[in-house]
């Protein structure tokens, strides 16, 4: 179940990754009082790699995107489909020894046709048939899954 709330958790932040654009931004103040100071550095350093998947960064060379918390990540491979606009890339960080999966949130009208499709839908990726997904998100993913899961 974990590889799938890594999935939801990085398309999640990638519909927020303009907050970490502009760190003075008026939310992250309160977020921050909110959360526990690690968990908001988690948060701060996942926004930061999801942001990048709106630059196209190949040689993560993009400006502001790709430095700071994202600085030192190696760029492995991107992926397109143009049916769904689904756009994401792969990518490795030795600094935090992980290896991020970032989708770009919407940013043309075949986005926005898969953000009204709001129906959650069963998916069955962990092992467990009770989790359910926003369909559009199901859709746009399907769309990359089988070249995504051979790169990963």
């Amino acid at each position: 179940m974990l590889p799938l709330l890594r999935f939801a958790a990085v398309a999640l932040l990638s519909a927020t990754a303009h907050a970490t654009a502009n760190p003075d931004a008026s939310l992250m103040p309160d977020a921050s009082r909110k959360l526990k100071a690690p968990a908001f550095d988690t948060l701060k350093m996942l926004a930061s790699f999801a942001s990048v998947a709106n630059c196209r960064a190949t040689d993560w060379n993009c400006g502001s995107r790709c430095e700071g918390l994202t600085a030192g990540t190696n760029f492995i491979r991107d992926f397109y489909n143009m049916w769904t606009g689904t756009f994401a890339y792969i990518a490795t960080n030795d600094r935090y020894k992980r290896i991020i999966v970032s989708f770009r949130g919407t940013t043309n009208g075949q986005n926005f046709f898969q953000d009204i499709n709001i129906l959650p839908v069963h998916v069955d990726w962990a092992g467990n048939d009770d989790v359910c997904m926003h369909n559009g998100f199901v859709i746009s993913y399907n769309s990359i899954k089988t070249e995504l899961r051979a790169a990963v």
